[in-house]
């Protein structure tokens, strides 16, 4: 029953395609032309959902919810793609009708391989479904074929070197916010950083609703003699830090081991309401490799993982959590 939806909407796309095919393959002309419903939708901003799904089960819902967007219910969205997909449908157009060597191939690909976007003005149905195929052979299009319409075409947007069906991904990942840290300073209750490796280095910063600040070393134990602006622009730091992509390449096997080694830090902020983000960081291995003096490596000198709430499990770079990463000594005057 999980993927009967799509199988509907393949059997429906299929049943289309064919009696379309039927139709014009009677025709002798050497292009198909149609009127086609136009594909763009100028009012954007109107949009309160867009549902995309792929023949192979993954789909994605985008809700808009005031200012944000989120995916699915459960995560807010990166707001750039879902500009750039708003922009995508404000602005692509027909470059060309599909031509009859075309047809075939384009028939075939949308019924196989093909992706359904629903776009949505109200709250009950949808304004427009557009099925979207492959690229042309010079990727400066993509073919797409939009219900109500009588046959597929090449749209593209006017300017705009590359194909557009990237821009509709139905793989949630693609869509999903890649924060870790995103805190207003004065939000943040406590920070501990704990270093397994050597505990000594580990510290704890508090701070009260007046926006009073305290230190404690790894154990608990105030410690005296630290800068307090020190402290205030750490946690200023605090404010926009995001993960590179998560891991989506290696085997359950690989990641389990990876999750449970020891990490080189562990993060811990509580906020205001007593929410706990929790990061552990974790070498990344690498099977071989040199660094930069051709010494033999084995791990990666760039990226680390990180394991999020000890759910989420993503890679991270040095260069970002570098601001983040400091020993207790770190608040002390130079």
């Amino acid at each position: 029953m999980k993927y009967l939806k799509y199988i509907i909407s393949a059997v429906v796309i299929i049943g289309l395609l064919l009696i379309v095919s039927q139709k014009y393959f009677s025709s002798d002309k050497s292009t198909i032309t149609s009127n086609g419903t136009e594909f763009s939708i100028s009012d954007t901003g109107s949009i309160t959902k867009v549902f995309i799904a792929d023949m192979k089960g993954n789909q994605i819902l985008l809700e808009r919810e005031g200012l944000h967007w989120n995916v699915n219910g459960k995560y807010l969205a990166v707001q750039h793609n879902v500009n750039n997909l708003l922009e995508t449908l404000k602005l692509m157009t027909i470059k060309a009708p599909v031509s009859k060597a075309r047809y075939d191939k384009t028939i075939r690909d949308l019924s196989t391989v093909g992706i359904k976007v629903e776009v949505y003005q109200d709250e009950t149905s949808p304004s427009k479904v557009i099925y979207i195929g492959t690229p042309n052979q010079h990727h400066t299009g993509s073919y797409m074929m939009i219900e109500g319409s009588e046959l597929p075409y090449l749209v593209h947007i006017e300017g705009f070197n590359g194909y557009l069906s990237p821009r509709f991904s139905s793989h949630e990942n693609d869509w999903r916010n890649k924060t870790v840290f995103n805190y207003n300073p004065k939000d943040i209750a406590e920070i501990r950083l704990s270093y397994p490796g050597n505990l000594a280095n580990g510290f704890v910063v508090k701070q009260n609703r007046a926006g009073e600040v305290s230190l404690y070393n790894n154990a608990g134990v105030p410690v005296s003699g630290w800068d307090t602006g020190y402290v205030f622009d750490y946690l200023d730091r605090f404010r926009s830090i995001n993960f590179e992509m998560w891991e989506e390449t290696k085997t359950p096997i690989f990641i389990d081991s990876v999750s449970t080694s020891t990490p080189l830090e562990i993060y811990e902020v509580v906020d205001r309401s007593g929410e706990i983000t929790q990061v552990k960081t974790l070498l990344k291995p690498l099977k071989s490799g040199m660094d930069i003096d051709g010494n033999p490596i084995d791990h990666d000198q760039d990226r680390m993982y990180a394991l999020i709430n000890n759910k989420e499990f993503v890679i991270i770079q040095y260069f970002v959590f570098d601001a983040l990463n400091h020993e207790i000594s770190y608040f002390y005057s130079k």
